[in-house]
C-alpha cells in the first residue's frame, strides 16, 4: 500500500507517493534532497537518526502528512 506525502525542503515541497516499507532516509536520498540529523520533520516532529531508518509504517505515517527538510538559508 502507498501513502501520499508532501516531501521536500521547506521552500520547495512537492507531493510524492511512498511505500509503507520505505524509510524517510531512503526516500529523501532517492529524491536527491540533502539533509542532516535534526533537520527532518514529520508533521512538525523532528526525526532523530533512528527514526530516519524506520519505515513509514513504523512511524504511523498517514496520507497528507508532511516530511520536510529545514535548512538555514544565507541571506547574502
Amino acid at each position: 500500500m502507498d501513502i501520499r506525502l508532501t516531501i521536500g525542503s521547506a521552500l520547495q515541497p512537492r507531493e510524492e507517493t511512498v511505500a509503507y516499507t520505505e524509510t524517510p532516509r531512503q526516500k529523501l536520498s532517492s529524491m536527491g534532497i540533502a539533509f542532516q540529523d535534526g533537520s527532518v520533520t514529520l508533521d512538525g516532529r523532528v526525526l532523530g537518526t533512528n527514526e530516519l531508518d524506520k519505515t513509514f509504517e513504523e512511524l504511523n505515517v498517514k496520507d497528507d502528512m508532511f516530511l520536510l527538510v529545514n535548512s538555514k538559508e544565507n541571506g547574502g
